[in-house]
């Protein structure tokens, strides 16, 4: 392994693992929007194989946004967001479910 790659992702999971959380506090809105899914549950809208989420939570303060995963297809994803009024630019943090480990990306 290149010493080099190892060292940089050594300081990239110290970095993600010591950044400062601030306190989580109770949303007073959750919503929901299945993005895409197996099956079709809305005229207009593609289908593929997985799901995607797009997860908004709203707090006193502020809005956050969350996508949990994007399916097996990335037309499936854009084209659905779109449909849907979704602008996937709003998203602060990315969960990606592998079925043996989640990924988070800020």
């Amino acid at each position: 392994m290149d010493i080099t790659w190892a060292s940089n992702l050594s300081r990239l999971q110290k970095n993600v693992f010591e950044v400062e959380t601030e306190k989580v506090k109770e949303a007073s809105a959750v919503r929901v929007t299945t993005l895409v899914d197996n099956d079709v549950w809305r005229k207009g809208l593609r289908s593929s194989w997985g799901l995607s989420l797009y997860v908004e939570t709203v707090t006193e303060e502020k809005k956050h946004t969350v996508l949990m995963d994007t399916s097996g297809s990335f037309e499936a994803l854009f084209e659905n967001a779109s449909w849907l009024g979704v602008n996937l630019s709003s998203v602060e943090l990315f969960l990606f479910l592998t079925g043996m480990e989640t990924i988070v990306a800020p």
